[in-house]
């Protein structure tokens, strides 16, 4: 559907919501990012982006930590 009308509303918010849940996180905000551009009053897209924010502070967060638990059994 994208390739044939890469602005649908519908299928770029399914694109990103399932990006979102399959843990593709910059296919998800590109996606949800381009539906807010069309329509900025789209409420499922604004939350599901919230909700890409979340994860990738998340997965940052976990990524310290374990860096940290790295670092700190060389000392």
């Amino acid at each position: 559907v994208l390739k044939k009308d890469p602005e649908s509303l519908k299928a770029l918010f399914r694109h990103g919501h399932a990006s979102l849940h399959l843990d593709e996180l910059e296919q998800a905000r590109a996606s949800l990012t381009r539906v807010l551009l069309i329509d900025p009053n789209n409420r499922r897209a604004a939350l599901d982006l919230e909700l890409v924010d979340e994860k990738e502070h998340r997965d940052a967060q976990k990524k310290k930590e374990l860096f940290a638990g790295y670092l700190d059994e060389k000392e």
